[in-house]
């Protein structure tokens, strides 16, 4: 829990420097979700060996959150913590996260926006990183914060700046190694016609770990286009430059060079229908404390059955591409490269919400993972059922 407590702390910080001043004159709302499920797995850690790693899961999370809306901004804070009891072999887990958020503007033509949040998971239930694939029975903290700002000085032009900074960390971690990683981007959009912008945008990334610093340069071309009143495309398409840089641990090179990267991206969204498929090519931290070019897809599906239950489909998957090309050393005695350069992640889940009166919702839900390594690979299905209770509070 000293991990939860700092991350609190570093967060309620950012909660001192984000509140606006002049609330009275606000409006705000306070909202309280509670759940509690219980599910079965034939292997709820994804743990590579022999069979006999089935056990149940009872697992709750309680996550307040506040809004508050002004005339020209509104900040958001918002935590969930979160429980999970095994039946058999493994151990409890008790988990959490925080976030702070404000956007507004400044005047017709400035806008900003700010984030801050704190994250402490279980690192197989972590869809957004590979280290679900290296370490899943680790415990991956992340800190980290965002700033932007967007000026739109015309009708048709909008210039735009920011900056992330997250640090990761693994508590019970056998492979897993701590990072950190500084982000800039800048770029413009200009809008062709009211249903297609074009636009460049430069970005870096400063990458710093253990055992490599790595930083990671790019030029993209992008494009967005609505196709009627529900589809909308985006693609962006460029060229990125990797370059190993400062100190390296382990007995393999380090491997640097110019690539090219794109994603593209396919949504609907009507009043039933919420659909989006997701593709990527980038060069990506690995949880090793290094580089490694991924290509990643994401999918999720959700559809409005009636006026009191929903359906819903989601997907993420990561592979290594071009023969895994690392940048950056190895864990101590080669452990990692070998380890990483197989590394790819499956997760699929299906949910059907049926909500019961005003605050309840209930939940049927099954999953599957998969996960692969160059030293072996393991899989796991997911049943379960969970109970929410929203009450109104303000």
């Amino acid at each position: 829990m000293g991990g939860v407590r700092s991350g609190l702390a570093g967060a309620a910080a950012g909660v001192c420097l984000m509140v606006p001043g002049g609330a009275a004159r606000a409006d705000s709302r306070l909202e309280l979700a509670t759940s509690l499920g219980v599910s079965a797995s034939n292997n709820p850690l994804l743990l590579i060996g022999p069979a006999g790693k089935s056990a149940l899961l009872v697992e709750g999370s309680v996550s307040p959150s506040w809004e508050l809306r002004a005339s020209t901004a509104t900040t958001r804070a918002s935590g969930t913590l979160r429980f999970k009891r095994y039946s058999r072999l493994y151990k409890n887990f008790t988990s959490g996260s925080v976030a702070l958020e404000r956007e507004g503007r400044v005047s017709e033509a400035l806008s900003y926006k700010g984030l801050v949040s704190y994250d402490r998971s279980l690192t197989v239930d972590v869809v957004d990183d590979i280290s679900a694939a290296i370490d899943p029975s680790s415990l991956r903290n992340r800190l980290g914060g965002e700033a932007s700002v967007q000026w739109r000085p015309g009708l048709r032009g909008e210039w735009s700046a920011g900056t992330t900074y997250e640090r990761v960390w693994f508590d019970q971690a056998t492979t897993a190694r701590n990072y950190r990683a500084l982000g800039v981007t800048a770029g413009y959009f200009h809008a062709l016609s009211e249903a297609t912008r074009v636009g460049a945008q430069v970005r870096a990334n400063f990458n710093r770990s253990a055992v490599s610093d790595i930083n990671v340069v790019g030029l993209m071309a992008r494009v967005e286009h609505r196709l009627g009143p529900a589809w909308r495309v985006k693609a962006s398409a460029g060229a990125e430059r990797v370059d190993p840089v400062g100190r390296m641990v382990g007995p393999r090179p380090a491997v640097g060079g110019t690539f090219a990267s794109g994603e593209i991206e396919l949504c609907r969204e009507d009043s039933y229908l919420d659909l989006c498929a997701k593709g990527g090519l980038a060069s990506q931290e690995t949880g090793l404390g290094t580089v490694r070019r991924r290509l990643s897809l994401e999918s999720r599906l959700s559809y409005r059955l009636s006026e009191r239950t929903t359906f819903a489909l989601t997907g993420n998957y990561e592979r290594p591409v071009g023969g895994g090309r690392v940048a950056g050393g190895g864990v101590v005695g080669g452990v990692g490269p070998v380890v990483a350069a197989g590394s790819r992640i499956l997760q699929l889940r299906a949910d059907l919400d049926r909500r019961i009166g005003e605050t309840l919702t209930f939940r049927v839900y099954g999953s599957y993972r998969r996960r692969e390594l160059s030293l072996g690979k393991a899989d796991a299905g997911y049943v379960g059922m969970e109970l929410r209770w929203t009450p109104r509070l303000s």
